[in-house]
């Protein structure tokens, strides 16, 4: 089953605009205040862009070396990045100054701001970090490494890593819940009725957690590892890549399970990213043939609804506006673009 991009029949959409950084972008994020964008480059620079624009509006050099991971604050101006040079820097994008510098002992993998806290993972130690601290706190070390981690509830945290899915108190950081799973788990993310967690695995599979029926379940058949997943906004549908393959799981009650799912491609290279945006039901997809396509396959089945990107240049990092008008790719070889949004009316 093969998608045809035909430039003929499928509507092409031209970036606003582009962008040069001249290092390949690591990492895209949407400022608080939904009026520019943070990247992250490959040599260590944080640079701040003008949404409308594309200009540069701050640089600095956050590492001497790549950076990770980077993070934005929800609720205020602060802006969370971890390098190559094992360094975690906070910066206040208003006063354009560091208000935090921690070096660690080695990489610091990820880090996420939820709330007013920041956390971050450094190979089998998960820290804390809050204002008015100097240095941060560790609140947990497991057995092996933690891939990744994100907030359920607003009163939960979950993470997970080799072996486990586990489920802390926010506050306390008491461990209430853990599920055991052989293999390596990571890419977590919750449906949004929180009713069931999701990881990828390394062993090409999907495994799921039924929270609400206390139930688990592995998804397998993948043709290659799934890079990224992501649901939609309702919780209907979710999607992950799979080499050069999107598949799109039904989640209606009672889950995906024994359920045929629709698979879109496979297209011409593999698919890095895959992005619902935030309150519609449009679906992007971002390859590494430097092709972003647009899907609905409720209303157009198995054929984008749009076509957008730059033929040969590798999309790195990807996402929609909070607002979902508009597009942004980070590109290897050292670009920003953005995109319009297609209309669709359902």
């Amino acid at each position: 089953m093969s998608t045809e991009l035909n430039p003929q029949q499928i509507p092409i959409i031209r970036p606003l605009w582009l962008s040069v950084t001249t290092e390949p972008v690591t990492h895209l994020e949407e400022a608080q205040n939904g009026e520019s964008l943070i990247a992250g480059l490959a040599d260590g620079t944080l640079r701040q862009l003008d949404l409308k624009s594309g200009e540069t509006i701050f640089e600095t050099s956050a590492h001497s070396m790549g950076i990770l991971a980077l993070s934005i604050n929800s609720e205020s101006n602060l802006v969370a990045t971890t390098g190559e040079d094992n360094k975690i820097q906070i910066w206040d994008l208003i006063k354009k100054k560091s208000v935090l510098s921690y070096k660690a002992k080695s990489w610091i993998e990820n880090a996420k701001w939820l709330g007013n806290k920041l956390f971050f993972s450094q190979g089998k130690n998960l820290f804390k970090w809050e204002s008015g601290q100097t240095e941060p706190t560790l609140v947990t070390s497991w057995e092996h490494s933690i891939s990744d981690f994100v907030l359920k509830n607003n009163s939960e945290l979950a993470v997970c890593g080799y072996s486990r899915l586990s489920l802390y108190d926010l506050d306390t950081m008491e461990e209430n819940q853990t599920f055991n799973w052989k293999g390596q788990l990571f890419k977590l993310c919750f449906s949004p009725n929180e009713r069931f967690a999701v990881c990828a695995s390394n062993d090409l599979t999907i495994h799921i957690w039924d929270l609400k029926r206390n139930k688990d379940l592995t998804m397998r058949g993948f043709v290659a590892k799934v890079r990224d997943l992501h649901f939609r906004p309702d919780g209907l549908y979710m999607a992950n890549t799979s080499g050069s393959e999107v598949i799109i799981w039904d989640y209606m009650e009672p889950g995906p399970a024994n359920k045929k799912p629709t698979v879109l491609g496979p297209l011409e290279k593999d698919v890095q990213f895959v992005r619902y945006q935030h309150n519609g039901k449009t679906l992007a997809t971002f390859g590494e043939d430097g092709v972003i396509l647009f899907w609905r396959p409720d209303l157009f089945g198995e054929k984008p609804l749009a076509i957008a990107g730059i033929r040969d240049q590798e999309i790195s990092a990807a996402l929609w506006t909070r607002n979902d008008q508009f597009v942004a790719t980070g590109l290897q070889t050292g670009y920003i673009a953005l995109y319009p949004t297609p209309e669709i009316k359902d």
